[in-house]
């Protein structure tokens, strides 16, 4: 029989697509892939977006998705910062679910696994799971979270860390992120207007940080979070206030 007269096969869509920027990440690249790869939901997509990296890691994901097909990668042609090129993997991604991971981050294996069961148990559409920062000597701090986080507690602190979050994106629609500081931050915000984000209550994600002055760096976020609830999402003046006093607590604690 002629092949001709087959239909086309149909593309698989993938479960959960997980969207990962790059930018001169080579050093700790390989580990963060290959810690997507190796979870124990294997219906997955990893879209990979090299944002003109100048480093080598080009041929570090080439060479890990000749192995796997299950790595969409897209190299731009210039450095365009970390929210468009989160941004970029979005609009490519099918799946049901939309995750994240920095380049420099390490998921456990049964990371997906967890969330996406806890979800389907409560009939959440979005979920988050305590995290290890780990600093650049080593030194690894537990980042905990309430088992439940409305848009008001993320008010006062940043609950979700970028590379614990999922959301069903088949559910809410898509979030894009913009070129601000904690642009992942606002996005978080706007998902949980629409829901709330419930906790896996065990740590299933490192988190690098650079190392860096305590105070510049809570000065800063303290900065970009003031920006974004007063200047981006409405909150008046006066009811800021108290939000900003449990943010500048909450970034204290996260940091000793």
């Amino acid at each position: 029989m002629s092949t001709d007269l087959l239909p086309e096969k149909s593309p698989r869509i993938p479960l959960v697509s997980v969207i990962m920027p790059v930018y001169n990440a080579s050093e700790f690249l390989h580990e963060s892939i290959e810690s997507v790869l190796r979870q124990t939901c294997h219906d997955l997509e990893l879209i990979v977006i090299n944002d003109a990296s100048t480093d080598g890691s080009d041929s570090i994901i080439q060479e890990l998705a000749s192995f796997d097909s299950r790595i969409k990668y897209v190299c731009l042609s210039k450095n365009s910062g970390v929210s468009m090129a989160r941004n970029t993997g979005i609009s490519l991604a099918s799946g049901s679910y939309i995750a994240f991971i920095d380049a420099d981050d390490f998921w456990y294996p049964n990371k997906l696994s967890c969330q996406l069961a806890l979800m389907a148990e409560e009939g959440s559409a979005c979920s988050h799971t305590y995290y290890f920062r780990v600093s650049n000597d080593g030194l690894r701090t537990l980042v905990e979270s309430p088992s439940r986080v409305t848009y008001i507690d993320m008010l006062s602190s940043n609950y979700i860390g970028n590379s614990t979050a999922i959301y069903k994106s088949a559910t809410l629609g898509r979030f894009f992120q913009e070129p601000i500081g904690h642009e992942d931050y606002k996005m978080w915000l706007q998902v949980l207007r629409k829901t709330d984000s419930i906790c896996v209550q065990e740590p299933l994600v490192d988190y690098r940080v650079v190392s860096g002055s305590l105070s510049s760096n809570i000065l800063k976020g303290l900065k970009w979070h003031w920006d974004i609830i007063i200047k981006e999402d409405g909150v008046n003046f006066i009811s800021a206030v108290p939000f900003m006093i449990k943010y500048i607590y909450s970034a204290i604690r996260k940091r000793i």
